[in-house]
């Protein structure tokens, strides 16, 4: 099992990869984010974008309130925004307090 201050960092390094990935497919056009990629895991490189978002949204959500289908996904526009996804301060908070 992962203590506390692993789990941050593997969440950090995530976060900051996704990030980077945000940024970089921000400059693509909506032509190049929904042409069809065979031997892509999801067919496109915006489906493959939010299922990314989706499983980010998943663990931050679990993590900090628990689960709940009532999640929604953020559009790529407010990922990209300020420079990538959502803080991660609850993130933190919640890892630690589950280790004590």
């Amino acid at each position: 099992m992962y203590d506390a201050e692993t789990l941050l960092d593997i969440h950090a390094r995530a976060h900051e990869s996704l990030r980077r990935l945000l940024v970089f497919c921000g400059n693509l056009t909506d032509v190049v984010l929904r042409r069809p990629l065979t031997g892509f895991g999801f067919s496109t490189i915006l489906g493959q974008l939010e299922h990314t978002i989706g499983a980010e949204l998943y663990w931050q959500t679990v993590v900090t309130r628990g689960y709940t289908e009532e999640a929604k996904l953020p559009s790529l526009q407010e990922c990209s925004r300020d420079g990538g996804v959502p803080p991660t301060d609850g993130i933190r908070d919640s890892v630690v307090s589950r280790q004590r």
